[in-house]
């Protein structure tokens, strides 16, 4: 359970990593799946990239620790 955990969130984590980016180097870009967001104004979208970031990280972390202990 732990590695589906880890796994689940790093990549929650690194999509909203990469989403961040492109938000801020290439507006005109975005990752697919998450296209929905911007249709809800630029700050929803950035609490949301956020959202992803701090929860996909704290998957991973718990994922970590569920594994190794």
């Amino acid at each position: 359970m732990g590695n589906i955990l880890k796994q689940a969130g790093g990549g929650l984590a690194i999509a909203g990593l990469i989403s961040l980016a492109l938000a801020l180097f290439l507006p005109d870009y975005e990752v697919r799946i998450l296209m929905w967001i911007e249709s809800w104004g630029t700050g929803v979208a950035y609490l949301i990239r956020a959202g992803l970031i701090v929860g996909g990280g704290a998957m991973f972390v718990a994922g970590n620790q569920m594994s190794e202990g």
